[in-house]
């Protein structure tokens, strides 16, 4: 977003908003928010950020119109997990319960899996002042499911609990905010959003059919600067980019032969959400090279940043001397980062065998 001109007015407004100046963020958008040529996120992330200004000015068919609109691309797109919370409050302020709920329902996977602990902080706040005002009006019973996540089990969460459940992780991550801050400043702005009324009653929304013929970008196909989860297809197509013979393995690795390098690429961790490349040097030592094999690998480590050295022995009478990259995307990754990575891997991963090659 940084120095995107179709970008920089609704980023204004949406400072002036959180500054308590609806009006102000309203002037920055403009008379209507609009395509802007190149800038891939509007005008959805304009309507975004005119959601609350709308609703406190008294625009509420206006509102009503941004949140369908925008939500209909921001309800499948990555990288717009941190415009969620608008698309939250706006439900819960603008009486539109029933829909807040199937929204969180539908985002709440993504929670476990946040683009940012800032986007996490406000989307759980957002979803806890929904929950709240929900249980205030009846539907406290009302049964969400939230998947289950590293420890946490699957399971069937009435709406007052999982507000509770919101609540405690959008206090604790403002609180670790404070903390390395040394303010009160997050605390304070998550108390002031979990203290807030209905601005306004509810209005018709309108069909996202009306908005059919308007343009809109395809989630299905993260662009080039788009994070999105990693999986299979992502790596193959980021491998398969750079032109380069490369084989599958029964278990989904991915390998090739650089030079003097064969370099495997796998998705590890519970969700294969890790990437981690091995390098394996082509020149082997003998077993009774040990302790040179681990002085080698000990400089390595020392002098080079990547890959990370180890020596191993399969018990032949020889030494590999291998090598590994391990990078957590929990967060997803974007194919341009993705193809980064990869060249890094590559590029550290050939020159890390050419030095054992060379070795007496």
């Amino acid at each position: 977003m940084g120095g995107c001109p179709g970008c920089a007015p609704a980023r204004r407004a949406e400072l002036l908003a959180g500054w308590g100046d609806p009006a102000a963020a309203l002037a920055a958008l403009g008379p209507g928010p609009v395509d802007v040529a190149g800038c891939t996120d509007q005008p959805e992330r304009a309507l975004a950020a005119g959601l609350l200004p709308w609703l406190r000015t008294g625009a509420v068919v206006e509102a009503a119109r941004a949140h369908v609109r925008a939500y209909r691309r921001h309800r499948r797109e990555w990288a717009a997990f941190p415009l969620l919370a608008a698309h939250l409050r706006f439900c819960a302020l603008g009486g539109h319960l029933h829909r807040g709920l199937e929204v969180l329902t539908e985002q709440l996977p993504r929670l476990d899996r946040p683009a940012d602990d800032l986007s996490a902080m406000e989307f759980a706040a957002a979803g806890a002042l929904l929950c709240g005002l929900a249980a205030e009006s009846g539907l406290g019973g009302r049964r969400v499911h939230r998947p289950g996540h590293g420890s946490r089990p699957a399971a069937e969460v009435d709406v007052a609990t999982l507000g509770a459940q919101l609540q405690a992780l959008a206090t604790a991550l403002a609180g670790s905010f404070d903390a390395r801050n040394g303010t009160g400043h997050q605390s304070g702005r998550i108390a002031s959003w979990l203290a807030e009324r209905p601005l306004a009653a509810p209005v018709p929304l309108p069909l996202e059919s009306e908005f059919d013929d308007e343009a809109t970008a395809d989630p299905a196909e993260p662009g080039p600067d788009e994070p999105a989860p990693l999986d299979a297809d992502l790596l193959t197509t980021a491998l398969a980019a750079r032109g380069e013979p490369y084989t599958v393995e029964p278990d989904g690795t991915l390998a090739g032969r650089w030079g003097e390098a064969t370099i495997q690429f796998r998705r590890l961790g519970r969700q294969g959400e890790v990437l981690h490349a091995r390098v394996v040097a082509e020149r082997r030592l003998p077993a009774d090279r040990r302790a040179e094999a681990y002085a080698f690998c000990n400089a390595w480590n020392h002098d080079r940043l990547l890959p990370a050295a180890y020596v191993h022995e399969p018990g032949d009478g020889t030494l590999v001397l291998a090598a590994g990259v391990t990078t957590d995307l929990a967060c997803g990754v974007a194919p341009a980062q993705l193809a980064v990575l990869i060249a890094a891997a590559i590029r550290t991963g050939t020159a890390y065998a050419d030095a054992v090659a060379a070795l007496p």
